[in-house]
């Protein structure tokens, strides 16, 4: 039987799926992180614009965001707030080198991990640098690992074709902290190792853990077409 539309159909709904899953994990980082240290330069100037840019983003003007973003670097280039968002903004237009150095920047000013590692794995991941997270990453081991962590270790060891790696590390992840988003993760790595009995395990999991889910669902359309 001839299976062409469905394969089709099934590579646009991965695609926008997996898109979405790259960009929903930049979006919940996407207001300004809330350091545990004060802030360098957060001058009252910077501050003001930083709100601009918030205001822009959220009304979806994302050219008036970076106009505001750059403004406030250069009245405070040590505001990590402003780097990081700036580094955002850089994402969503498709400059993931200037994001990452923004991000990275952002980082060296002060901003806490909690409030970068999660945009910069994606950012690395986007850029395909899956070695160089891995080395500059490395697992901890115990109970010093955090999701993020073993979720974007384990997108990267599947790249570089350790998949045995790969599923230990979003297997440890599910078990810190078992979301929908952790399980469509699990769901694609099954998928992308042929394992298409666990992907469906996984994304019915998942579904039933988030129904209002977009992407779930576009996931789980996805494999019943495969």
């Amino acid at each position: 039987m001839d299976r062409g539309p469905n394969n089709g159909l099934r590579g646009i709904l991965l695609a926008t799926a997996m898109g979405g899953l790259l960009m929903a994990a930049t979006a919940a980082s996407a207001d300004v992180p809330k350091p545990t240290a004060p802030v360098q330069g957060n001058t009252a100037e910077a501050r003001k614009l930083l709100a601009d840019a918030q205001a822009a983003m959220k009304s979806g003007n994302l050219r008036l965001a970076l106009i505001h973003l750059k403004k406030a670097i250069s009245v405070a280039p040590s505001n990590s707030n402003a780097r990081i968002q700036f580094g955002l903004a850089l994402f969503q237009t498709g400059d993931q080198a200037g994001a990452e150095r923004e991000i990275r920047q952002g980082w060296k000013s002060g901003a806490t991990d909690a409030a970068v590692l999660p945009i910069l794995f994606k950012v690395m991941l986007a850029r395909g640098e899956y070695q160089e997270l891995v080395d500059q990453f490395p697992d901890p081991g115990g109970d010093a690992a955090t999701p993020n962590l073993l979720k974007a270790r384990a997108f990267a060891l599947q790249r570089l074709g350790r998949g045995p790696e790969a599923v230990d590390a979003l297997d440890r992840s599910l078990k810190l902290e078992r979301d929908g988003q952790g399980l469509l993760a699990r769901a694609n790595l099954a998928l992308q190792q042929g394992d298409l009995k666990s992907a469906g395990i996984f994304i019915d999991e998942a579904a039933k853990s988030s129904p209002a889910d977009l992407q779930i669902a576009l996931f789980k359309l996805a494999v019943i077409v495969q």
